[in-house]
C-alpha cells in the first residue's frame, strides 16, 4: 500500500507536466523574442541587388547582428553593412547602418537607409519597403548625420520577411555506399542475364 508522501509526490508530478508542456510548446516569438528580417527582392534603381538579414528587438528598439550586402551597380561599388550608424541608428520604422561604427568621423563611408511602411515587432511578418523616399544608399556627411546626394541611389522594389527564404534545392547526389550497392545490382542482373 502507498503511503500518502507517494501519492502526493504523484500528484505534484501529474499536475506539473501540464504546465511544462504548455512552457515547452511556447513559441520564441510568442515569448517577446528578437526578430530575424531577411531582406527580399531588394532592387536599387542603378541596377543592384540588396540581400542578407538583421535582428531587430522591438522591446528595447535596437537593431543587432546586421549583415547587409548591397550588390555593385551603375553608381556604387558592392559594400557589406554590419552595425547601425551610431549617430542615428534607426528605430521600428528604419534601419540605418554602416559598414563599421568605429571609424570616427565617419564622413565619406557610406551609409545604407532602410524606411519601412509598417513598424517592425517581435511578432515578425512581412513589410514593404517605403520607396517614395528614405530608403537608400549614399556616402555619410556630418559624421553620418545627413548623407551625401551624389554618388547615391535609392531603392525601387523590396520588402522584409521574418520567414527564412527557403533553402536551395541540392543537386541530387549518390553517396558512394549507393554507387557501390547500384554497381553491384547491376554485376549481379548482368550475371543472371548471361546464365540464360
Amino acid at each position: 500500500m502507498k503511503t500518502f508522501r507517494e501519492k502526493s509526490t504523484k500528484l505534484r508530478v501529474c499536475k506539473a507536466i501540464p504546465f511544462a508542456l504548455v512552457f515547452t510548446l511556447i513559441s520564441p516569438s510568442a515569448l517577446g523574442d528578437a526578430v530575424t528580417w531577411y531582406l527580399l527582392n531588394v532592387k536599387t534603381d542603378d541596377g543592384a541587388a540588396v540581400t542578407g538579414s538583421f535582428v531587430f528587438d522591438a522591446d528595447i528598439n535596437a537593431y543587432v547582428s546586421i549583415n547587409i550586402v548591397a550588390a555593385a551597380g551603375s553608381v556604387l561599388s558592392t559594400q557589406s553593412y554590419g552595425e547601425p550608424n551610431p549617430t542615428s541608428p534607426g528605430n521600428s520604422e528604419v534601419l540605418i547602418a554602416v559598414p563599421d561604427a568605429s571609424v570616427s568621423p565617419l564622413d565619406g563611408e557610406r551609409v545604407i537607409a532602410l524606411n519601412f511602411l509598417d513598424s517592425l515587432t517581435n511578432d515578425g511578418g512581412t513589410v514593404a519597403l517605403d520607396l517614395d523616399g528614405f530608403s537608400f544608399e549614399g556616402i555619410c556627411l556630418n559624421n553620418c548625420g545627413q548623407a551625401s546626394p551624389e554618388p547615391s541611389r535609392r531603392f525601387i522594389e523590396g520588402l522584409v520577411t521574418s520567414y527564412p527564404p527557403p533553402p536551395a534545392v541540392p543537386v541530387p547526389t549518390l553517396p558512394l555506399f549507393g554507387l557501390g550497392a547500384l554497381v553491384s545490382l547491376l554485376g549481379f542482373f548482368g550475371l543472371c542475364k548471361l546464365r540464360q
